[in-house]
């Protein structure tokens, strides 16, 4: 186990308005939440930005075949 630094718990708490040592304990979907909450807007999830990943070599990620969770909810929806 490890600790951060109180610079780093500083940092943690004013970028996401949780405390760091609640955040372990926190469900993902709970810490979306808290962060839309704080910035007053929806987290948005999509394709990931793979212009910098091409170049290391993956077959998937330079054939733009790297799908994001919603894409592949909306093609099953459509089942």
């Amino acid at each position: 186990m490890f600790t951060l630094n109180a610079k780093t718990k500083e940092s943690i708490r004013k970028s996401t308005g949780i405390d760091p040592e609640e955040l372990p304990m926190m469900a993902a979907d709970d810490i979306d939440k808290a962060i839309e909450e704080r910035i007053g807007k929806k987290l948005e999830v999509g394709y990931l930005d793979t212009s910098v990943l091409a170049a290391r070599g993956s077959v998937y990620i330079h054939l733009h075949r790297l799908i994001s969770n919603s894409w592949i909810d909306k093609m099953i929806s459509k089942i």
